[in-house]
């Protein structure tokens, strides 16, 4: 348990940075501005996002003595950052058309999404290591609350 929460705070301070991300995204001048290459933006931010949650992931989970199953742990933990900037950049869209209630549907389903990881886990004995899909599987939903058929 100590190693996954070692690696859930590497990509937790990512995320804590892309947040910056959000509040430029709300300035309706900076809205304009990046419209034309928003997509581009938004993948070479979930790159480069990644990147640095791994590494970050990695670093401090090396404090706790480093294998490859923490390797591995810190990949997929930082897979957390693609449905998180895409989250991210639809919440300030959501914020900015003044619809709230897209926000608060994406939070429910985000905890929804972690219940189901740890009650599956309660109920199974799961390994602690595999409750990283917890956070991911809520980011997950959160993310896809914003998208709907027209």
């Amino acid at each position: 348990a100590g190693r996954y929460l070692l690696v859930l705070k590497g990509v937790e301070v990512v995320c804590g940075q892309l947040r910056v991300i959000e509040a430029l995204l709300s300035n309706f001048a900076l809205r304009q501005k990046a419209a034309p290459t928003r997509r581009r933006d938004l993948i070479l931010t979930s790159v480069a996002a990644q990147g640095f949650a791994f590494s970050a992931s990695v670093l401090l989970a090396a404090q706790a003595g480093l294998d490859l199953g923490t390797v591995a742990l810190a990949f997929a933990a930082s897979l957390f950052v693609y449905p998180y900037v895409l989250e991210l950049a639809a919440r300030s869209d959501a914020y900015a058309n003044f619809q709230p209630r897209r926000v608060t549907l994406a939070l429910a389903a985000y905890i929804f999404g972690i219940a189901i990881v740890v009650g599956g886990a309660i109920w199974t004995w799961v390994a602690a290591s595999l409750l990283v899909i917890a956070p991911l599987l809520g980011q997950s939903l959160a993310a896809a609350t914003y998208w709907r058929p027209k």
